[in-house]
């Protein structure tokens, strides 16, 4: 029996920012224009080098060629005792609404701890058993989310509780796990509760 407990009416969709100190939470503070705050994001099927790897940086437009770009995430709440852990996936919500499968990938880290949207595990639908790894967001309560709601000054960690960090590599940032500035991550909830996902084919 798994002491992870899947939550299923708790998982959420979000948006995501990066930056590197505290930041009010005023309701003046529009991440959106605000230079303190930087997207996180990512492309799929992009064919560029960056492709897959989770960037922390100007949001592009459109990706390039027949890419797909990913900047809200699903978050599948898992709970072990009083601790909420976080399955982190590309949403399929807005413009990717109707892409399935083809964002069937899970935020993981690689030997160099570059963070990247992978292939989903074997058997992503035990969700009493987890197989994808989960993050923490320190800081979050999941109980205590409504659509449009912001929460600032989080930090996420990886599966073992090392918090994230931004690198730079030339003239392109990405998020790490073990090397990179120490900072703090905003979220903005677009939809919850929001279906299991992979959403499943009709």
């Amino acid at each position: 029996m798994s002491y992870y407990k899947f939550q299923p009416y708790l998982c959420f969709n979000a948006r995501c920012w990066w930056h590197t100190a505290q930041v009010g939470e005023a309701a003046q503070v529009d991440p959106d224009t605000s230079k303190a705050f930087i997207p996180v994001w990512s492309t799929v099927d992009s064919g560029d080098r960056d492709d897959g790897w989770v960037r922390c940086g100007r949001l592009p437009a459109y990706p390039e060629g027949d890419g797909v770009l990913c900047e809200r995430f699903w978050f599948g709440v898992y709970r072990i005792g009083e601790q909420y852990v976080y399955d982190i996936r590309p949403a399929y919500s807005g413009r990717t609404l109707d892409l399935w499968p083809r964002l069937d990938r899970v935020l993981d880290s690689n030997v160099d701890g570059y963070l990247g949207l992978y292939a989903v595990p074997q058997d992503p639908y035990r969700w009493e058993q987890p197989t994808a790894p989960l993050w923490q967001v320190d800081g979050l309560d999941p109980e205590r989310l409504t659509p449009g709601v912001r929460r600032f000054n989080l930090t996420l960690c990886n599966p073992s509780g090392k918090s994230v960090r931004r690198t730079e590599d030339f003239t392109r940032a990405y998020l790490n796990d073990w090397k990179g500035v120490r900072g703090l991550v905003t979220l903005e909830i677009t939809e919850v509760p929001v279906p299991p996902h992979p959403r499943p084919q009709a």
